[in-house]
């Protein structure tokens, strides 16, 4: 990766990346006409994704792509902002051109705003928007789908939950993604940077035949605690989705993370 600076808040960068991507040893299942009877072929489990079957069926495929990202940072803290805000756009195109075997382009926009209230508690918003699509008649690999749910997009779902799932509940992912963070962050223990927060999270993953409709994203909402420790941050927060559908879990989901914030 090479990054530069445009003035004091202003800083862009230019990214390579090969990766390897190899799906094997999928669950394999005897298959059975529509009359119920056996056929003698053995045939990937039903349960998984069509779509991780078809990336099984190319064997071991290469990612060549360049990445290009755009940001202005005026927080005043990164590890513990309270005032101030951070907007990005990023962009990533493979091609085969560039020695691979995928064809894709993603955008990614990125904003957080942080608003210093009374007697140093601290109102946060966090919004992204992403976009993904396979070129021409190529597919956007598995790995670089929107899997939107877990402690780091909308919590009170399990990762790729808030999302595309099929009829068996498996994850797929999605090629576009829209999620809003809010939270309010109390000083608890202001000498060691240990914070209470309560938060309120909202948005979806959509796949490709679907529209973002503002009508069907997911809503969780819950608290925890938040230590800026030596090591980076520690998060543990409890969610709870909002609105059950049926099947779904109901109650608070604890997550746990360190060493990332929105």
């Amino acid at each position: 990766m090479l990054g530069r600076s445009f003035g004091e808040y202003v800083n862009g960068s230019v990214s390579y990346t090969l990766e390897t991507l190899n799906i094997f040893d999928l669950r394999r299942v005897p298959e059975v006409d529509a009359a119920g009877n056996l056929t003698g072929a053995i045939v990937p489990d039903p349960d998984i994704p069509e779509q991780v079957v078809r990336q099984s069926e190319l064997g071991k495929t290469l990612t060549s792509s360049l990445g290009f990202s755009l940001s202005r940072d005026t927080r005043d803290f990164i590890f513990d902002p309270t005032s101030g805000s951070r907007n990005s756009i990023s962009l990533e195109y493979a091609g085969t051109f560039l020695g691979g075997d995928n064809d894709y382009y993603k955008v990614i926009f990125d904003s957080s705003r942080f608003f210093p209230l009374w007697r140093e508690h601290v109102l946060s918003i966090h919004g992204r928007v992403g976009y993904a699509i396979g070129i021409g008649d190529k597919e956007l690999p598995v790995g670089e789908r929107f899997y939107v749910g877990g402690i780091n997009t909308v919590r009170g779902f399990k990762f790729g939950k808030a999302g595309p799932i099929t009829s068996t509940g498996e994850i797929i992912g999605g090629n576009k993604e829209l999620y809003i963070n809010v939270e309010y962050l109390i000083p608890l223990v202001p000498e060691a940077k240990i914070k209470w927060l309560f938060f309120y999270d909202i948005g979806r993953a959509f796949d490709d035949s679907e529209a973002i409709r503002f009508s069907e994203l997911r809503q969780g909402a819950g608290f925890g605690i938040r230590w800026i420790s030596p090591v980076g941050p520690l998060r543990l927060e409890m969610g709870a989705n909002l609105d059950p559908e049926r099947g779904e879990a109901t109650g608070f989901i604890p997550e746990f993370s360190i060493g990332t914030l929105f």
